[in-house]
C-alpha cells in the first residue's frame, strides 16, 4: 500500500526503539516496586536487617533505571486520537489569532506579537493573566492517518475530520486575507503579520492496518498518527536523512 510505504519512510526506527525501551524500563520499575512491597510486609524478627538491605538495593535499582532519550523527531509526530485532536485545536486557535492580527493590522491596529495582553484583556494583568497572543511554534499536522476499519466504534475518530475541515476553512480565509494584506502593508511586515505559508491538513482513512502502524512506532495500539508539516516537508527536501 502506497500510504504505508510512505509512513515507513517518514517514521524512523528510532521511534519504535524508544517506545520499546521505555516500556521495558517501566516494567522493571514496577517489578522492583512490587518486590519491595512484598519485602515490607514480610519483615519480621531477625530477618529485618536482611530485608532492609534488600529493600535498599531495590530502591537503588529503581532510581538507576533511566528512561531512554526521546528522539527529537518524535516532536514532529502526534500519536493517538486525543493528542491529534489537541494538535488540531491548537492549530485552529493559532490560525484564528493570525487572522485577527492580519485584520487588525489592515485596520491600522498594530497588535504586537510579543504583547502579554489580548485586545479584550482587562487592564490589570496580575488579577486576570492573559495568554501570550503569539501563535505557537509547533507546526500543524500535514496529514493524519487513521486505520478506520480497525477502530470500533468508528465514532471515536469522528471529531478529527470535523476539526480538520474547520482548520482547512480557516486556511482558505488566511489565503484570501493574505493576498489583500500584501497590498496594504509593507513587505518588511509580511512575516510578522501574515506568517508562514499554510497548507490544508489531509485526513487519510485506511483499512485494518492498526497493527502495522503500531509496529512502526513501537506501541501495542495506535488509532491515529499525524505527521506535522515541519517533518513532512523537510523529508521531501532531504529524503536521504530520514
Amino acid at each position: 500500500m502506497a500510504v504505508m510505504k510512505e509512513l515507513t519512510r517518514l517514521v524512523p526506527d528510532t521511534i519504535a526503539a524508544y517506545h520499546t525501551s521505555r516500556a521495558r524500563c517501566q516494567v522493571e520499575r514496577k517489578k522492583a516496586t512490587r518486590k519491595r512491597a512484598r519485602l515490607s510486609k514480610g519483615k519480621e524478627g531477625d530477618e529485618g536487617m536482611a530485608v532492609d538491605l534488600a529493600q535498599s538495593e531495590l530502591v537503588e535499582k529503581e532510581t538507576t533505571i533511566e528512561n531512554p532519550v526521546k528522539p527529537e523527531i518524535l516532536d514532529n509526530m502526534v500519536l493517538g486520537i486525543n493528542e491529534t485532536i489537541k494538535s488540531l485545536e491548537t492549530a485552529i486557535d493559532d490560525l484564528k489569532l493570525r487572522l485577527l492580527m492580519i485584520t487588525d493590522r489592515m485596520s491600522g491596529i498594530h497588535l504586537k506579537p510579543k504583547s502579554n495582553l489580548l485586545p479584550t484583556a482587562p487592564k490589570n494583568p496580575e488579577r486576570s493573566p492573559s495568554p501570550d497572543p503569539t501563535p505557537t511554534s509547533a507546526s500543524p499536522p500535514a496529514f493524519i492517518v487513521i486505520p478506520l476499519q480497525s477502530i470500533s466504534p468508528q465514532s471515536l475518530v469522528s471529531p478529527i475530520p470535523q476539526y480538520a475541515a474547520t482548520y482547512n476553512s480557516l486556511v482558505w480565509q488566511w489565503g484570501q486575507l493574505s493576498r489583500i494584506a500584501k497590498t496594504r502593508i509593507k513587505e518588511a511586515e509580511w512575516e510578522e503579520v501574515i506568517g508562514e505559508d499554510r497548507e490544508e491538513v489531509r485526513v487519510v482513512p485506511l483499512g485494518r492496518v492498526e497493527g502495522e502502524m503500531a509496529a512502526l512506532v513501537g506501541l501495542r495500539r495506535l488509532a491515529c498518527l499525524a505527521i506535522r508539516v515541519s517533518h513532512y516537508y523537510q523529508s521531501l527536501k532531504y529524503p536521504a536523512d530520514q
